[in-house]
């Protein structure tokens, strides 16, 4: 395992752990009625919808020059924000690592 794996699995691990616990404790509805709250939590959802929109298209792009199909990283990150480019990326760092060898 390379050092970038395992840069993005210790990143993603406890994303996954904290997404699934604020789900649990506020539901998908609840996590979104907590970040509009305000005009400062606003931005912050504003301001994450806008920098996932940006890595989606970039991730559309990477996965067609690849011949890749991004759907499930797609709806990954509309459901549950930046863990579908990480699994992208671990996804890819994992192909090219075997086209290497």
């Amino acid at each position: 395992m390379n050092a970038r794996r395992v840069i993005l699995t210790l990143i993603l691990i406890p994303f996954l752990g904290h997404t699934a616990y604020v789900i649990w404790e506020y539901g998908f509805v609840g996590f979104y009625m907590e970040a509009t709250q305000n005009a400062a939590t606003s931005l912050l959802l504003f301001d994450l919808f806008v920098s996932l929109a940006i890595i989606l298209e970039w991730l559309r792009r990477d996965a067609s020059a690849n011949n890749r199909n991004p759907l499930a990283y797609i709806l990954t990150t509309l459901t549950i924000g930046v863990a579908g480019p990480l699994l992208y990326l671990l996804r890819n760092d994992t192909n090219a690592h075997r086209s290497s060898d």
